[in-house]
């Protein structure tokens, strides 16, 4: 890139590209790409025909922007933010080619988020667009700024679900832990510069990780680890693993390995297809397992690295099946240590070798809102990553969209109750209270309802 620019300057061709390009042209470019980007798309644009001068082109042919298209790139800052816990190991290439980027874009929302977070620290205000968008992204609904303020709402009320929040993580479930068996070896070095190995410990599913789910007393446990890097004993660990998770109830799988965005590993050695749990097999399994009455809500924890890639993936496998199978099946609560397209991080000289392990497993009756807790403190809660946390979409009426889950964080209630009055006035107003919030309020809040009519009534008047 910095050869580009220095040649840019040579060519001088940001001070000639009113010859080139008309004043149109140049304006779309400034209004889809970065200010700082500008320079290097004309200067790749200038050496193209005139068919080929069309901004996906100059991405496509832009050093280190290979895959990413013009409605995705957004404000730098906006992405230093959602990747602010250890930025050192974050890609945040890799992060702009999560494709729910285009409504954050075309929304405008990078630089200047809606009036019912402004208030919220530059953090917060990120990660609510962020979680907002990619739930618009999933139902397919239309980069609109109403549809935003409603998704925005629904997600903040979910948030404070305590069928949701109060959920526990083990205790009472039934929990197997899928761990790989990779070991790492401790090494001291001897005065006379040599090295030697003084112990190995497992990198994955360690002793202390499997006491620490005891100690949450759950139901049943159970671990998948293969002891030996045969395929055969590798195939065997990952049939029972599956056979387990199709016939327990109130489940509750840990996934402690390597990963990628299509699965999770067992072992390093062999391929893929014998070595990992792919997303459609395990979406496979729990539909199985739904249709072989186990109809409870699963609970699924990833350390591993593309968690958040997997997860989603899974949803729609999911979603595919239930398609095509014409069953409505609950979907898992799922939690990842890594955001969009980043890597996970261990720390192997920790008991626990992760430090989020660390904290949803010192103390007994972990739930899913003490996650929240700890994603809400970022790089305060020591953990370093940025959890993810999805659930399925919990709603009064008896539509359900599309990919009906979302990705929440801990919110407070007096916020969401706010954010919902806001978007009750407004339909009270404009004459179209959708359902949910119409009973929200109407049935649920009757007092409150009356209280906003009376302030809307009140500013008619004096209007």
């Amino acid at each position: 890139m910095r050869e580009q620019l220095s040649n840019l300057q040579k060519m001088s061709v940001t001070e000639n590209s009113d010859k080139i390009f008309s004043a149109e042209y140049l304006k779309k470019i400034k209004d889809k790409v970065p200010v700082y980007m500008v320079p290097l798309f004309i200067s790749v644009l200038a050496s193209c025909s005139k068919e080929q001068r069309t901004v996906p082109y100059a991405f496509r042919h832009a050093p280190n922007l290979n895959e990413t298209t013009a409605d995705t790139i957004i404000s730098q800052g906006f992405v230093d933010l959602l990747l602010s816990d250890m930025a050192s190991m974050q890609d945040p290439n890799e992060f702009r080619k999560d494709p729910s980027l285009s409504i954050v874009r075309k929304l405008g929302y990078d630089d200047k988020v809606p009036e019912t977070i402004a208030s919220l620290p530059d953090i917060q205000k990120a990660e609510w667009v962020m979680r907002t968008a990619r739930a618009m992204y999933v139902m397919g609904l239309e980069p609109t700024a109403k549809n935003f303020d409603k998704t925005l709402k629904d997600i903040m009320e979910v948030s404070t679900e305590k069928e949701i929040t109060n959920k526990k993580l083990f205790e009472g479930r039934s929990v197997a832990l899928f761990a790989h068996n990779e070991e790492i070896d401790y090494v001291s070095e001897n005065k006379n510069g040599s090295t030697k190995i003084d112990s190995t410990r497992d990198t994955f599913g360690r002793l202390d990780v499997q006491n620490g789910i005891l100690r949450q007393k759950p139901h049943n446990f159970e671990m998948f680890k293969s002891q030996y890097h045969s395929s055969k004993h590798i195939e065997k660990t990952k049939d029972e693993f599956r056979k387990y998770v199709r016939s327990h109830k109130d489940l509750t799988l840990v996934f402690d390995a390597h990963g990628l965005p299509d699965g999770v590993f067992l072992d390093n050695y062999g391929s893929d297809d014998v070595t990992g749990l792919d997303f459609k097999s395990l979406a496979l399994d729990l539909v199985t397992r739904y249709k072989n009455g186990f109809q409870d809500t699963a609970i699924l924890i990833f350390t591993s690295c593309y968690s958040h890639d997997f997860i989603r993936n899974l949803y729609h496998e999911m979603d595919l099946q239930m398609q095509k199978e014409q069953l409505d099946i609950p979907l898992p609560v799922a939690i990842g240590t890594t955001e969009y397209g980043q890597v996970g991080l261990g720390f192997p000289a920790l008991p626990y070798g992760s430090p989020f392990f660390e904290r949803i497993l010192s103390e007994q009756g972990t739930t899913v809102g003490d996650v929240l807790k700890v994603e809400a403190e970022h790089s305060g809660s020591g953990v370093m990553q940025n959890i993810s946390v999805f659930v399925p979409w919990q709603i009064t009426s008896s539509k359900k969209p599309k990919g009906s889950y979302f990705q929440i964080a801990e919110n407070d209630k007096d916020k969401a109750q706010k954010v919902a009055e806001t978007m009750y006035a407004e339909g009270v107003k404009n004459g179209a209270v959708d359902s949910r919030t119409a009973h929200l309020f109407e049935v649920e809040q009757p007092d409150k309802a009356e209280e906003i009519k009376r302030a809307l009534g009140n500013k008619s008047d004096r209007a």
